[in-house]
């Protein structure tokens, strides 16, 4: 998902690639990956909104 989200041009189809990581990240107990995964998408998002 991370590659997929990396390869895309939409900003809300990056996000929903982003989030599904998250989500498989967290069934397979990554928890340390996941939160550090989740933070870059609000990050991203809160950059995105100040422009």
């Amino acid at each position: 998902y991370i590659n997929k989200a990396d390869q895309t041009k939409e900003a809300e189809d990056k996000i929903s690639y982003q989030l599904l990581a998250v989500r498989k990240l967290i069934d397979e107990n990554k928890e340390y990956e996941a939160q550090n995964t989740f933070s870059e998408i609000l990050t991203a998002e809160m950059n995105e909104v100040q422009s």
